[in-house]
């Protein structure tokens, strides 16, 4: 069980840091290109 955190902390962590990050980027990006508008 103790194996499994070195592959929980390296992979799946900074996968939904990134993921959460790419979703908030989206929806800046989005907001401004439609106030821009």
């Amino acid at each position: 069980m103790n194996s499994l955190w070195p592959i929980v902390i390296g992979g799946i962590l900074p996968a939904l840091f990134w993921g959460i990050t790419g979703i908030f980027q989206k929806q800046s990006a989005t907001s401004a290109t439609g106030s821009a508008v």
